[in-house]
C-alpha cells in the first residue's frame, strides 16, 4: 500500500501539501490506535476499529480492563472518528524528523494509523504531544479515546 510521503522542514513536524485527505467509511477501512507504557503508570492498550464498526480493545496496563474486549460502535460514533481523520489532515502528516520521534523517553507513545482504499498511513510519535505542540494529531488521538469511551 502506497504511504503518504513529506519532507522535514527546519527539523519540525510538518504537514504535506496537496494530500487527499477524503475518508469514506468502507469495509477495508481500519483504523489503529495505541498508547504505550512510559516510566510511570500511563494507560497502555491498543484498539482497532474496523469499518462495519467493530472495535477490538487490547489493554495490558494500567488500564481498568486487561485483556481483549469486543465491541461494535454505532455509525454515528464511526463518522465521527473519520470525521477527526479529516479535521486533522492525517494523511498529510509528516513524521519526517527522526530526531524528533523519540525525544522524551518518560512518556506514554501515541501510534495512530489508518488503511483505506488502497492507502496508508501511520504516524508514531513519543513526547511529541507534550514537547512539541503537535495539536492536530494529539487531538486526534483525544477525540478517539473521548468517542469511544477508551481506555476501557
Amino acid at each position: 500500500m502506497p504511504t503518504t510521503t513529506a519532507k522535514c522542514i527546519n527539523n519540525a513536524w510538518s504537514y504535506a501539501e496537496n494530500v487527499h485527505t477524503d475518508i469514506e467509511i468502507s469495509p477495508d477501512l481500519v483504523i489503529h490506535l495505541s498508547r504505550s507504557e512510559c516510566f510511570g503508570e500511563c494507560p497502555s492498550y491498543t484498539v482497532t476499529i474496523s469499518g462495519d464498526g467493530r472495535v477490538i480493545y487490547w489493554g495490558y496496563q494500567f488500564v481498568p480492563t486487561v485483556g481483549t474486549v469486543e465491541k461494535q460502535i454505532q455509525e454515528d460514533q464511526l463518522q465521527q472518528i473519520v470525521a477527526a481523520f479529516e479535521e486533522a489532515n492525517f494523511f498529510a502528516i509528516s513524521v519526517g524528523c527522526a530526531e524528533y520521534s523519540v525525544i522524551v523517553m518518560d512518556t506514554s507513545a501515541l501510534n495512530i494509523s489508518i488503511s483505506t482504499e488502497g492507502r496508508y498511513h501511520v504516524v508514531a510519535e513519543r513526547g511529541a504531544c507534550n514537547a512539541y505542540h503537535f495539536d492536530k494529531y494529539c487531538d486526534l488521538g483525544d477525540k478517539i479515546e473521548a468517542i469511544l469511551g477508551l481506555p476501557w
